[in-house]
């Protein structure tokens, strides 16, 4: 598969990643190694969505991501929480409940922590999740079963409406799930966070 990377012209025909994102792949390359690149033009609109989702969100939800603190499905999660709801709409204190919960979570997670190797935490892991949390596949039919094929996003192809509609689900998805423990539920603070990041990239 091709690298898709976005350099900006520098001084002496140099050429300068855009983004630590595509700096990162860069990096991957051998020294040494020829690589054919076909040149498109970006326009600034999408730079602008470029470095707004790789030098701002992705960067900052990697910062607070944990990957591998727990290893029970989202399934597994979801399981726990619906007991947890109906317990409390039965009207019963959930607290109890949500520790044996935790505690059982917790349990899992050691054991299943010594038969698996965690990766680290990497980006291009994260826009996949990303991807699939807000919605963007399709679903195939396989012989193994149902399965989602997830979309390319290319910022090129989409006009401001729909990088809009794009970044507020990733955000969101972002958000729910990592940035508002972070940032103590303030969603400003996050989107704030996300904007001094573009100011050093």
């Amino acid at each position: 598969m091709a690298d898709e990377i976005v350099l900006i012209k520098g001084p002496n025909n140099t050429l300068q990643a855009s983004t630590e994102h595509d700096a990162e792949i860069m990096r991957g390359w051998k020294v040494g190694q020829a690589k054919k690149i076909k040149a498109v033009n970006v326009s600034p609109r999408v730079l602008k969505y470029h470095q707004r989702y790789w030098a701002g969100l992705i960067p900052l939800t990697l910062q607070y991501w944990e990957p591998g603190h727990l290893l029970t499905s989202s399934a597994e999660r979801k399981t726990m929480r619906s007991i947890v709801d109906w317990y409390r709409g039965q009207g019963f204190d959930p607290g109890p409940l949500t520790e044996v919960f935790t505690t059982y979570e917790l349990s899992v997670t050691a054991k299943r922590r010594g038969s698996i190797d965690i990766p680290e935490a990497g980006e291009h892991q994260l826009h996949r999740w990303i991807k699939e949390q807000a919605g963007y596949y399709d679903i195939e039919r396989t012989p193994d079963g149902l399965v989602k094929k997830l979309h390319s996003i290319n910022f090129a192809s989409m006009d401001q409406a729909k990088f809009e509609k794009f970044y507020d689900a990733a955000f969101r998805v972002c958000w729910i799930h990592i940035l508002a423990q972070a940032f103590e539920n303030d969603e400003n603070e996050a989107q704030q966070a996300v904007t001094n990041l573009l100011a050093l990239a």
